[in-house]
């Protein structure tokens, strides 16, 4: 019974951590806006020698969690938070079709703006207020947060990792999309990263290129997920469709036109042994 529970509740967990977008809230939708941003104390990570013996040779003396330390020390130098969070919100909308709502979006540079240093400069910061972007005229927020990202390492294949959840949500209340997503190159074994190259690295780019290849993953998905294939009218109160508007109504075939038999010829009358 216990692990039934457990198993209920995880499915439970999991569906609450998806929600799909429907095409008529898309619909409701006029004009939004786009706020990335990352949790205080999510990174970079470096979760690697402490995880996998595979590199305890090449450590020799040095502890593993002061090697991971040092490791995240130089993640930070490779890419910039703003660039991270840039990232996800250009590649979304690049990846969005050319069509309203998403040709009317709120100006990221009128976002930064409004949002001074939070944004734009590289500093850890709580959730911006996104109540403060119907100043420039948004009436919903496209949200991506990122909960967790680094450099983690399996069975001596390191690789880059992002955690976190992206929504779309209504400023005047409602979610109306929800997406977790995590990209793991370690747990996938598609990692190829070696941790001693990336502490070294003089052009600091390995781990930033593979970082924005998981990224890039990420927005790929968010778009194909904000593109309802399509648009339904909302449910009516007895939970059917409803019905569609009057201009949608199938208007029925115009009666054939009447004609006078006085006026026919007797070669457009019926044959004689036709009739009754």
């Amino acid at each position: 019974m216990r692990r039934l529970a457990l198993l209920a509740a995880a499915l439970a967990l999991a569906s609450c951590a998806h929600q799909t977008l429907a095409g008529y809230d898309l619909d409701r939708v006029q004009r939004p806006a786009f706020l990335s941003w990352i949790e205080e104390g999510a990174g970079p990570r470096a979760e690697v020698f402490r995880n996998d013996e595979a590199y305890k040779a090449r450590l020799k003396k040095l502890d593993p969690p002061e090697a991971d330390r040092r490791l995240a020390a130089k993640l930070v130098k490779q890419i910039n938070k703003f660039e991270i969070t840039d990232r996800l919100r250009a590649g979304t909308l690049l990846s969005l079709p050319k069509e309203a709502p998403w040709t009317n979006s709120v100006d990221a540079s009128k976002v930064a703006s409004l949002y001074g240093s939070l944004l734009v400069e590289d500093l850890t910061a709580t959730r911006p207020d996104p109540r403060e972007l119907k100043q420039l005229g948004a009436d919903a927020v496209v949200e991506f947060v990122i909960k967790s990202y680094g450099i983690r390492s399996a069975k001596g294949k390191a690789g880059a990792y992002v955690e976190g959840e992206a929504r779309m949500f209504l400023l005047d209340g409602g979610d109306i999309w929800r997406m977790a997503f995590k990209v793991d190159q370690a747990a996938d074994r598609t990692g190829a990263l070696d941790p001693f190259e990336v502490a070294k690295d003089p052009n600091r780019v390995l781990f930033r290129d593979q970082l924005n290849a998981i990224l890039d993953q990420v927005s790929q998905r968010a778009a194909r997920e904000l593109q309802p294939l399509h648009r339904k009218r909302p449910p009516a109160a007895g939970g059917t469709e409803g019905p569609p508007p009057a201009g949608e109504l199938e208007q029925p075939p115009p009666p054939p036109a009447k004609t006078d038999k006085t006026d026919k010829t007797d070669d457009e009358l019926p044959p004689a042994g036709e009739l009754e």
